[in-house]
């Protein structure tokens, strides 16, 4: 199995970055780096299995961040949804033949 690592860069800005919500404009949260350190890592591999995680200093004291993890549903694998979909066909077959021998 490959492992796909790409080097690490460094990125920072000096101004100001505004974050805001994609379903509601009106929330949003500036993050001034002056104040603030952010570190995000991400890591993936070929069968996309990802990991990261978010380091944050200089908060102030009573300060608090709010980071929510969303994780994605399981999809059910092709096998699976095949499997389903004869055993439903199968049953919809047994039934209708019952009822024209009328059984």
């Amino acid at each position: 199995m490959a492992v796909l690592s790409p080097a690490l860069q460094t990125f920072f800005t000096a101004s100001p970055v505004t974050f805001t919500d994609s379903l509601n404009p009106f929330a949003s949260v500036i993050v001034d780096p002056t104040k603030l350190n952010l570190a995000f890592q991400f890591n993936s591999d070929s069968s996309f299995k990802y990991s990261y995680s978010l380091t944050v200093s200089g908060l102030a004291d009573g300060s608090f961040l709010l980071y929510d993890d969303i994780e994605a549903a399981a999809v059910p694998e092709p096998a699976s949804l095949f499997l389903l979909g004869s055993g439903a066909i199968l049953l919809a077959g047994c039934l209708w033949r019952n009822k024209i021998l009328g059984k």
